[in-house]
């Protein structure tokens, strides 16, 4: 990477080691910054890649939203430039259109869906019973990277963080930022840190979220939770299913070993794998942890709802039940946008507070991530030099000036944001509550 120094050398705290704090925290680092990275867990901990089906996405499991397949596609490219050694090629993807059949709701047609296939290099349309596929009116293959999971991910950024000189704090779970003019200071589970000139959260939206009205009145918190099968005998080659109706059903590999056979598999359907919306994150902690304890209830919504999502993927995939065997479940919290246009894309942006929040987009979106964040952090540094000096700061409004960084609704983010570019569909949501017995 070329070193693009601010001077003098920034002191950088970077909140939360999952995919995202690992890429910027090493990122900034390979700048020539001195990067603290907090996390509360004993590891460095990706979790939600740990945990589900990641792809390198494409774009094509995104077709209500132009913006988010767009993006994912750009992504993509340069994620495997850049980090190849995650990168599992030529899985071939399939992505199926299920038929209109009274038992599902339909909001995507068949020409929507041969419109974001056939943008995909490599794509090519299939007879669906020549894949064992049924109770569809279309289906497309196209070659989509998987991403490796687990204790090899987790490996991979200990590494990245190693190479680029980031000291790594573990255990130590960051529960308050103070702002005393120009500096942060962090307190954490284990005492007061040291003082800060830039303060990065990419704990997922999860803790210390930015105090800004219009943007948390569009996120919600959903506990998403997912159905975990082995082969029973050797696949050919590995499946990764996707149907699309209403909502989407998926069946998608997952590579805890690095390696290019998947060691088990993921099944979720958007239906029913899934809790209602709730406004904050500590009302999703709670129901995950019923879960996680395997209170009666909880119990009981898990049999009912595999039930139901191995019905329906059997109604689209008959050889199911025949290949896979069930092992186990999984679940975790996942922060999402209320836009009614499905926008999924990463969000970087800096309230009046002056702390850079990462807002979670698709896995591969790390690496837009990383640089919105620089985009940020040299407009600040930028900003408080100008400030020192007397001088004047560049207009941001002023289109004769210059910016990598804009200001809207008291929020300031890149101009390659999708604050910059989707700002209508980020905030196509209707004002009203969220559904009635979780804080709606």
């Amino acid at each position: 990477m070329a070193q693009e120094n601010i001077k003098p050398r920034l002191k950088i705290a970077v909140i939360g080691s999952g995919s995202a704090g690992c890429k910027i925290a090493s990122d900034q680092a390979s700048r020539g910054q001195n990067v603290h990275l907090f996390e509360a867990g004993v590891q460095i901990s990706p979790e939600l890649s740990w945990k589900w089906g990641a792809r390198n996405h494409s774009g094509a499991h995104s077709p209500l939203s132009r913006a988010t397949r767009e993006l994912c596609y750009q992504s993509s490219i340069e994620y495997h430039q850049l980090h190849s050694g995650l990168v599992i090629d030529g899985i071939p993807a399939i992505y199926a259109l299920a038929k209109q059949d009274g038992g599902h709701d339909q909001t995507i047609t068949p020409a929507m869906l041969e419109s974001i296939c056939k943008s995909i290099p490599g794509s090519q349309c299939l007879s669906p019973a020549s894949f064992g596929l049924q109770n569809v009116s279309a289906a497309y293959m196209f070659p989509e990277q998987g991403l490796a999971n687990g204790q090899y991910q987790s490996d991979y950024w200990k590494q990245e963080l190693e190479r680029s000189g980031v000291r790594v704090f573990l255990e130590s779970g960051v529960t308050r930022i103070c702002r005393h003019g120009d500096k942060f200071n962090l307190t954490t589970t284990r005492g007061n840190s040291d003082h800060y000139d830039i303060a990065i959260n990419a704990t997922g939206y999860s803790s210390l979220s930015a105090n800004h009205e219009l943007f948390n009145a569009a996120v919600v918190y959903q506990v998403c939770w997912g159905f975990l099968y082995t082969p029973k005998q050797h696949l050919s080659e590995p499946l990764s299913l996707t149907v699309l109706y209403g909502q989407f059903l998926s069946l998608l590999p997952i590579y805890d070993s690095g390696g290019s056979s998947p060691t088990k598999y993921v099944l979720t359907h958007v239906s029913d794998t899934k809790s209602d919306q709730m406004s904050n994150y500590d009302q999703a902690k709670k129901l995950l942890d019923e879960i996680n304890h395997k209170s009666l209830i909880s119990k009981a919504l898990l049999d009912k709802t595999r039930k139901s999502s191995e019905r329906d993927c059997k109604h689209f995939y008959p050889a199911f039940d025949e290949r896979f065997e069930y092992q186990s479940w999984q679940a975790s919290i996942h922060p999402k946008l209320r836009s009614t246009s499905d926008f999924r894309n990463v969000l970087v942006f800096r309230p009046d507070d002056d702390i850079i929040y990462v807002f979670p987009g698709k896995v591969s979106q790390v690496v837009t991530a990383a640089q919105e964040v620089n985009a940020l952090v040299r407009d600040l540094v930028s900003r408080r030099e100008t400030e020192v000096t007397g001088g004047i700061a560049p207009d941001l409004e002023n289109p004769t000036r210059f910016s990598p960084v804009m200001h809207r609704e008291g929020l300031t983010f890149s101009r390659t944001s999708g604050f910059a570019t989707s700002w209508e569909e980020i905030f196509s949501f209707e004002d009203t509550a969220v559904r009635p017995g979780n804080d709606a």
